[in-house]
């Protein structure tokens, strides 16, 4: 509830008396839609400079979720790290390679079929979903 006696604070007051710069203060104000009066109450002062903590703690919130949900996919087998897919298709390519040039197919055939295989886009290769 407001008071007509509650404290006022200029922009240069309101720096002082929070440890903040001016300038800072001033830009607080204004991304709050507060600027251009003469003086701010208390109330005012707080939600400018404590709107930016309050989203800087959603943030946080919103990573350490993400972080946790990956953390959970992982150990359920969802989630693999790319280095690991990496390693398994560069197996998997030197050994269709292999494949490829031990088979009787003519010469042509297989350098058409290597070729073929190194045109392949890495996003392809890495993506594990399944296209239908």
């Amino acid at each position: 509830m407001a008071t007509t006696d509650s404290y006022r604070f200029t922009v240069q007051k309101a720096a002082d008396e929070f440890g903040f710069d001016r300038k800072t203060v001033a830009k607080r104000l204004k991304m709050a839609g507060l600027e251009g009066k003469a003086d701010y109450s208390t109330r005012e002062i707080y939600q400018a400079l404590s709107g930016d903590l309050e989203a800087a703690e959603i943030r946080v919130a919103n990573a350490r979720a993400e972080k946790l949900e990956m953390e959970v996919a992982q150990l359920k087998g969802d989630l693999v790290p790319t280095d690991h897919v990496v390693i398994v298709w560069s197996n998997v390519l030197i050994a269709i390679r292999q494949i490829i040039k031990n088979s009787s197919v003519s010469k042509t055939e297989k350098l058409s079929l290597l070729k073929e295989l190194r045109e392949i886009p890495r996003e392809e290769l890495l993506s594990l979903e399944t296209k239908t």
